[in-house]
């Protein structure tokens, strides 16, 4: 399938980038931005995107980027700081804003590019930083300008690199979503495979390649990633195969292990267990006030209730039952 992926020096609109790009019809995947690029460069890629950051380029531990990204045979795309690393890291120079651009700035365009391609001059952008590019490498140059006279889109002159000096993934850009379109169909030619239905036909196959005949037990809090997991476990298996274990530690709020039990056995699970652990938890955090003390208590307790409960059942072992997690995609992104 193809595939655009995005680099994460740590902007708060990352993800927003990849929701924009899967929009569009197209499969995003997000990887750390000082990540090696050449296992990331699966064949389906057909572009990178360069994400901002709150960082300054010139910052003594500024997130950087592997050099070969900018020998890669597919087209690159800097946001914000991705422009202005990679202006940096080509020789430019990057300089701090004596007036920052925040906020709505119109773009003038000083060429065309396939990049703008269906938007009209004079478009507002959406600017949220203090640096800005000084100087320009000299394989590079200016394509587009802010109200400002500052660069807003700057474009390499062999290689299909580009960096824009604001964020066309926020709602209040003009236009953002069609020039993240055309970088991706345009610019990068992929094809619009993705949608929520062909990822969830992959990930039953999957599952079901995975688990086989085998048990598959999912600690379920009631939350929305445990429970999506839980309902899309009962649609790739059997519902006898799949185990769901909710341990109420008595720390919920009033009345919410009630509704998350009710909410539970409206999943159509074979195999719902209903641990009361209240008990148990409450002795053993009796007289303890540190936070980080508490925390390890709970989560060896949870651990210690769910390995008595699962070997009552008979799914305890990696022999006997596959254990299921479900994790946002931000989690995965901090923590691997």
């Amino acid at each position: 399938m193809d595939t655009i992926l995005i680099l994460d020096f740590g902007s708060q609109t990352t993800q927003l980038i990849g929701r924009r790009i899967r929009e569009i019809g197209v499969y995003s995947e997000i990887a750390p931005g000082d990540a090696k690029v050449g296992p990331l460069l699966k064949k389906e890629v057909r572009g990178v995107i360069l994400s901002g950051s709150p960082a300054s380029v010139y910052d003594k531990d500024a997130p950087l980027v592997d050099p070969n990204i900018y020998e890669l045979p597919v087209p690159v795309l800097g946001i914000c700081y991705g422009a202005q690393r990679m202006v940096q890291d080509r020789g430019g120079r990057v300089s701090s804003l004596k007036n920052k651009e925040y906020g709505r700035a119109r773009i003038k365009f000083l060429e065309q590019s396939s990049l703008f391609s269906g938007l009209a001059e004079g478009f507002t952008s959406w600017m949220s930083h203090g640096d800005s590019i000084e100087l320009l490498p000299g394989e590079f140059r200016t394509a587009a300008v802010t109200e400002n006279g500052l660069p807003a889109l700057v474009v390499h002159e062999q290689k299909r690199i580009m960096g824009l000096q604001f964020h066309p993934e926020v709602s209040h850009c003009e236009g953002g979503s069609q020039i993240l379109e055309n970088f991706a169909l345009k610019i990068c030619g992929s094809r619009r495979q993705w949608n929520m239905e062909t990822f969830l036909n992959k990930a039953r196959t999957e599952l079901q390649e995975r688990v086989g005949s085998n048990k598959v037990l999912l600690l379920i809090s009631g939350g929305v990633d445990s429970t999506v997991t839980a309902v899309l476990l009962l649609k790739a298996l059997p519902a006898d195969q799949v185990h769901l274990m909710y341990i109420d530690t008595g720390l919920m709020r009033l009345n919410e292990s009630e509704e998350v039990a009710e909410t539970l056995k409206g999943l159509g699970a074979s195999h719902l267990y209903l641990i009361d652990g209240a008990e148990r938890f409450l002795a053993a955090l009796e007289g303890v006030a540190d936070p980080e003390e508490k925390r390890k208590i709970i989560g060896d307790l949870f651990i210690r209730i769910q390995a008595e409960e699962s070997a009552a059942r008979g799914i305890e072992g990696p022999d006997r039952a596959f254990l299921a997690q479900g994790t946002l995609y931000t989690d995965m992104i901090e923590s691997g």
